[in-house]
């Protein structure tokens, strides 16, 4: 007899994503590991609770070394880029001044917003994909190795740059943002990047061209969480936020990886930037 089982309902969440550096450093052992991840999850939860997004309200998924928090469609979006993520910083760096090389805690975020499908079982969904291949993504992985000093690195997608960040507001500066390309499964996504407390680090990559993961436009026909596959047609390449960018060099580089999240296989990044006449490299 077949099992009855009802239809998922489709709700709304802000995802905000965290990922510990360093988890299989070799002088990381399980001690080290745990007391890290007990000041990562305390440093969470003090700042949700001083960003007006209570914690317990929101649902926490626990991933070992980092975990996905859900946050209620009822509180503001623009709360988890400021001022939660520059006190998450904050906590982080006070943790890391007195502990050891071991137990000091960097983290990668994502942060993202879409329609997740609950059952009796949880939320799935695009939206975690989404937020899976964003935070495994090698640029954001360069974003927190090119600044050892810092405690945060931000990827945030399309979606959520132009509802949110682009917007502005208290706290929020788009020029701190850069851009970059990830790709995978067929289709093509669009990654904004900051490094949480580095003023102007976005800005400086666009204007002298020296970040790697700097293209030349958003490519808004990406389409982080729409699901649109990339054509192979022609594709505009302006700048969102942040006016004009200059177009870089010819040339380009590929990374390409796998890794999984609930059983769903994302891919690694692809950096596109174009030649002087204007063509996808």
């Amino acid at each position: 007899m077949a099992e009855n089982r009802s239809e998922p309902r489709s709700e709304h969440r802000a995802l905000l994503a965290v990922d510990m550096a360093g988890s299989s450093a070799p002088d990381r052992n399980d001690r080290a590991m745990a007391r890290a991840r007990d000041a990562l999850f305390g440093a969470l939860e003090s700042a949700f609770d001083r960003s007006a997004v209570p914690w317990r309200e929101c649902e926490v998924e626990d991933q070992g070394d980092g975990c996905v928090v859900r946050v209620p469609a009822r509180f503001p979006k623009a709360a988890l880029v400021h001022p939660l993520l520059g006190t998450l910083s904050d906590l982080l760096h006070e943790h890391n001044e007195f502990a050891s090389a071991s137990t000091r805690v960097r983290v990668r975020a994502v942060l993202h917003a879409g329609e997740l499908a609950v059952d009796g079982r949880g939320m799935t969904g695009r939206t975690q994909v989404v937020v899976a291949r964003l935070l495994d993504c090698a640029a954001l992985r360069a974003a927190l190795a090119d600044a050892p000093s810092a405690a945060v690195a931000l990827a945030v997608s399309e979606r959520f740059y132009e509802d949110v960040v682009e917007q502005g507001g208290l706290g929020i500066r788009p020029d701190d943002f850069w851009f970059a390309e990830v790709g995978g499964a067929g289709s093509l996504a669009v990654a904004w990047l900051t490094v949480v407390g580095e003023r102007g680090r976005g800005a400086r990559r666009r204007r002298d061209g020296s970040g790697r993961d700097a293209g030349v436009g958003a490519g808004r026909d990406a389409g982080v969480g729409a699901g649109r596959d990339v054509g192979t047609g022609p594709r505009s390449r302006t700048g969102i936020g942040a006016g004009p960018v200059e177009r870089r060099p010819t040339g380009g580089f590929t990374f390409n990886g796998a890794t999984t999240f609930h059983g769903d296989a994302v891919g690694g990044d692809k950096h596109v930037w174009t030649d002087e006449q204007g063509r996808n490299r």
